[in-house]
């Protein structure tokens, strides 16, 4: 059994619930755009869009951050979503 780390919940230092936004955002976002027929090719653009502002705020995040599960969230999360922008890519050749 993996054991996660638990979150500091440090004001200034844990940024969990800002993380799991973000990462809600993204995950509707992908399904918005990945997955025809829901989507199309506008659609899907603007959803890479918003995933490439949400990639740019982890990294904000990773740079402040100072709970060490927040910060292993934040990476987790910038490589699920680069993978999703190269799905996203790969369904609409963007």
């Amino acid at each position: 059994m993996i054991q996660q780390r638990k979150h500091s919940h440090i004001p200034n230092e844990c940024h969990h619930e800002r993380v799991r936004e973000l990462a809600e955002i993204c995950d509707n976002e992908y399904h918005l755009s990945a997955l025809p027929p829901a989507s199309n090719q506008e659609r899907a653009a603007r959803g890479q869009a918003r995933i490439l502002q949400a990639i740019e705020k982890f990294k904000e995040l990773q740079q402040i951050a100072k709970c060490v599960a927040c910060l292993e969230e934040i990476n987790k999360q910038i490589t699920l979503q680069e993978e999703g922008l190269k799905e996203i890519k790969q369904v609409w050749s963007l």
